[in-house]
């Protein structure tokens, strides 16, 4: 049971795998790393096609939005001004203090559960946390979980 609305469909189909394929590549993600098909594509996923991610390669992309080395400067600013209009914030962004700066890619299905981000206090530097699980809990508990590490991570980062 699917319950993840995404934007990655959309993106795909504007500018196709090989140009995801390219931006992994250009922000130094492993081969385990790749995005062949739509959230949705379910033909794809049963002809073999599978989505994959690791938590590092999450992370080195959203290094890249935040250091504007994903593309030209301006791709940068923009993907990073839609992720901070994320409206599922149950992970990373609900282990900040309230009225913290950030800007996440969540997900999920079934078993599968993680959230990158890039986040901006105000009086530290900014970071990158990504998490992904791999657990048969609920969401709502793998959420808990990853905004617990947030939390500690944030407490670790501005303490």
């Amino acid at each position: 049971h699917l319950r993840q609305i995404d934007t990655a469909p959309a993106v795909l189909e504007r500018v196709g795998a090989g140009a995801v394929a390219d931006v992994l590549g250009a922000a130094g993600c492993s081969a385990v790393t790749m995005l062949p098909r739509g959230i949705g594509d379910y033909r794809a996923r049963d002809g073999g096609l599978d989505n994959l991610v690791t938590a590092k390669d999450l992370g080195l992309v959203m290094v890249a939005v935040a250091n504007r080395t994903v593309g030209p400067e301006s791709v940068g600013v923009q993907a990073e001004r839609i992720l901070s209009a994320q409206e599922h914030r149950d992970k990373i962004p609900a282990g900040l203090p309230a009225g913290s700066y950030a800007a996440n890619k969540t997900g999920w299905i079934s078993t599968v559960s993680h959230d990158v981000a890039v986040v901006r206090p105000a009086q530290a530097s900014p970071y990158v946390l990504a998490v992904c699980t791999t657990t048969s809990v609920p969401e709502q508990v793998a959420s808990a979980l990853i905004a617990s590490m947030s939390s500690s991570v944030w407490e670790g980062w501005t303490g």
